[in-house]
């Protein structure tokens, strides 16, 4: 079979939307590398599980029973993969010389039918972890060919949208410091305040920080609203709400943040030595539930992002707020839940 007739004879004039596009490398969309026997596809599956973490574990058969395979290359962001803890393992990996070897991917009809933009990975987490610290764009996957046109007409469908989620730069910042991010924007100056007591400070100064993608600005989000809880220390909902911006524009000196990449799975960590201006952010209004300029901050009430309010007498008790209390305690909304300061999961 040839393999532009398999690219393109799935998805009719897929090359006009420049993925699937025999020698492109580009992070624009998956790309089709070659097919591959599926002898080949169950060797390398059997060799890595006999030399890998599986070393000295009975071992398994091969079993998946798709006939025709290819070899595919998907950019990181477009691969539904988990966090690896083993990070020495993942280390070895990307000590290695030369290109990581493939891992494996599905995409069933159940993913197609709801649209998903990710292909599974099954075999291959720590590989992709390597690859994502090493700052590779894109990752070798071998797929059933069943499940690669299956994942071409949904990222053909959905492409220029899946791009935009995937290529927007978010940060994510406190109620009370928009004031003044309004006024002067994010300043490098500032940067590593909420890292200062646990180690990264130093590393931080200097920097302003942006998540690539819809998906790892919302895990970004839920670690801010982690810190922002254990930073704050008074009755002021506006020092714990977070609130989530959008870059109008990619600085031209962005740089991978390894260390803050390693922290989520959904993107990539980036940062810029570089004032972002107030006229190139937008921050999502709670209300308007769309995104406004920075400049048009108008202080939308900070309970907007609460959840949930406990009220507590002198000796720490939960009280009723009709009754006698001294403290107050806020739950902030779920980054994954609808409202508050940043835009739906989906």
């Amino acid at each position: 079979m040839n393999g532009s007739k398999l690219a393109l004879g799935a998805v009719g004039a897929l090359a006009l939307v420049g993925l699937a596009k025999r020698g492109s490398a580009s992070r624009a969309g998956p790309r089709l590398v070659r097919e591959v026997p599926r002898a080949k596809v169950e060797a390398h599956w059997l060799e890595l599980r006999r030399e890998g973490k599986h070393k000295g574990y009975p071992q398994e058969s091969f079993r998946w029973k798709h006939d025709r395979w290819v070899e595919v290359e998907v950019p990181l962001e477009l691969v539904d993969a988990v966090d690896c803890n083993d990070r020495a393992r993942v280390g070895r990996y990307s000590d290695r010389a030369g290109t990581l070897p493939p891992g494996l991917a599905l995409y069933g009809k159940h993913g197609a039918k709801r649209g998903a933009f990710q292909v599974h990975l099954v075999d291959g987490n720590h590989r992709f972890n390597a690859a994502r610290l090493r700052g590779e764009p894109t990752f070798l996957v071998y797929m059933p060919e069943e499940d690669w046109r299956r994942f071409l007409i949904v990222a053909q469908r959905h492409g220029s949208a899946v791009k935009k989620r995937l290529s927007d730069l978010y940060h994510t910042t406190s109620h009370d410091s928009m004031t003044t991010i309004a006024r002067y924007g994010l300043s490098p100056d500032l940067g590593g305040h909420l890292f200062s007591h646990g180690g990264m400070g130093g590393s931080s100064r200097g920097k302003v920080f942006v998540s690539e993608g819809q998906d790892a600005a919302l895990e970004w989000f839920g670690k801010i609203d982690d810190m922002l809880a254990h930073r704050a220390d008074d009755d002021d909902p506006g020092k714990i709400v977070p609130v989530m911006l959008r870059l109008a524009r990619r600085p031209t000196d962005l740089k991978l943040d390894k260390r803050g990449s390693d922290d989520v799975i959904s993107g990539r960590s980036l940062f810029t030595r570089k004032t972002v201006h107030p006229e190139d952010l937008l921050f999502w209004h709670p209300i308007r539930k769309t995104w406004v300029p920075v400049e048009d901050w108008d202080h939308p009430d900070p309970m907007l992002g609460i959840s949930e309010v406990e009220h507590y007498d002198d000796d720490g008790d939960v009280v009723e707020e009709d009754e006698s209390w001294t403290s107050r305690g806020f739950y902030t909304i779920d980054p994954y839940d609808d409202g508050g300061f940043k835009p739906p999961s989906r």
